[in-house]
């Protein structure tokens, strides 16, 4: 889906975090270099709006929120693609410990 389409078909979605529900930043802690990667729950969660279709969510958490209305889940955001959130970064990875902080 082009961010176009994904834009038509959600055109209420939050523009602050692009619909995923997450802002992500990299915080180098005011040391010269890479920093570390950080990711915080957008302000609609916390208000209990879903960032892809401005329904209220169903019973929003900090840990858990899920909107009834299209589907969207903070386990599996869906934002929207080719939005600078959606790079797809994803942890390293270790077959034997799991993600590596």
């Amino acid at each position: 889906m082009t961010p176009e389409e994904w834009i038509e078909k959600w055109p209420k979605y939050c523009t602050k975090c692009g619909g995923w529900g997450q802002i992500t930043w990299e915080d180098n802690h005011g040391i010269p270099g890479p920093g570390e990667r950080v990711t915080d729950v957008c302000d609609c969660v916390y208000d209990g709006v879903c960032p892809r279709c401005a329904a209220t969510l169903d019973d929003p958490k900090e840990d858990e929120a899920n909107c009834s209305a299209c589907g969207w889940t903070d386990d599996d955001p869906d934002g929207c693609p080719g939005d600078p959130r959606d790079d797809g970064y994803e942890e390293p990875w270790d077959e034997d410990e799991g993600a590596i902080p």
